[in-house]
């Protein structure tokens, strides 16, 4: 019985040893799974932290690249603003050097004294003629300018019949010069 009891005690003090030596690799694995965990949070905290600068990064360069288009609109805007307001001012300096050429002619022409009454009366209807012309800039569809040309066309060849040459001369010299600022006032 000593021997069993010996054993016994041997057997105990191996348990008692060897499940303290358990523990102990318990305790270990418990280390070791803390460490696992406590480096992987780590890991994981690094990489949401890259992200996340990463993403800051690309937003600012989204901002930079939306603020530099912006501002190429607002450039390219500005360009088309100016040139506009160029090409408006260009076409309305053109307008009024029309209405002035226009202006000029009508009031350079005047009307000779022919001394005969009814020449001076065609003399007159024809200048009215000449002043609408050219304030239509040629354009006989106007106000009739067509069928006004031709009734003074056909007055002109009776008024020259019963004319001396001295004042037919006049006349025609008269007509050439209005019909010379006519054929201008449509090349302006």
């Amino acid at each position: 019985m000593k021997k069993v009891i010996l054993s016994v005690l041997v057997v105990g003090s191996l348990l008692a040893t060897s499940c303290k030596k358990v523990k102990e690799g318990a305790n270990a694995v418990k280390e070791g799974t803390e460490s696992v965990v406590e480096k992987t949070g780590d890991a994981v905290k690094e990489g949401a932290n890259a992200v996340k600068e990463g993403a800051e990064k690309t937003v600012d360069a989204g901002a930079n690249v939306v603020k530099d288009g912006v501002d190429a609109v607002k450039e390219g805007a500005n360009a088309v603003k100016e040139g506009a307001e160029g090409a408006v001012k260009a076409g309305a300096d053109a307008v009024k050097g029309g209405v002035n050429a226009v202006k000029d002619a009508v009031a350079s022409i005047t009307i000779p004294d022919f001394g005969n009454e009814k020449v001076n009366a065609y003399a007159k209807s024809y200048t009215e003629y000449a002043k609408e012309y050219i304030s239509a800039k040629g354009n006989v569809l106007k106000g009739g300018l067509a069928q006004k040309g031709q009734e003074l066309a056909t007055k002109g060849q009776e008024v020259m019949k019963g004319l001396d040459a001295g004042t037919a001369k006049k006349l025609g010299t008269f007509i050439s010069q209005l019909n010379e600022k006519m054929v201008a006032s449509t090349k302006k």
